[in-house]
């Protein structure tokens, strides 16, 4: 989703009925338009070994593509960001109470 700049999975799923969109997708991913109920399915089955795998594999193939040629580094290597903003979630704080905190709608702390 974030590659194609969508906000959610169903912005997603109504873009994907225009030309243009199918197009793209099929040039970056190789493959037809997946239903994303289909995708969220196929994500919570998904162990955290088989997720970094899929990781590495997606970087790879942006590399062979070339895709990331604009962005090199002294013009060798490839500047590539990653969000790992929401990958782990408390319910506890640690011993320096250094964990920042939310309260959720029905009084949750995480």
């Amino acid at each position: 989703m974030f590659l194609f700049k969508e906000i959610n999975r169903n912005g997603f799923y109504n873009d994907r009925k225009k030309g243009h969109f199918k197009h793209n997708y099929f040039k970056v991913i190789k493959l037809r338009l997946p239903h994303m109920d289909t995708v969220e399915d196929f994500l919570r089955i998904l162990q955290p070994e088989q997720f970094k795998a899929i990781k590495a594999a997606l970087i790879s193939g942006l590399i062979a593509q070339k895709v990331l040629r604009h962005f090199r580094v002294l013009r060798k290597y490839c500047a590539v960001g990653s969000d790992g903003s929401g990958i782990n979630s408390y319910t506890e704080n640690d011993a320096e109470d250094s964990r920042t905190h939310k309260t959720s709608k029905n009084g949750k702390v995480t």
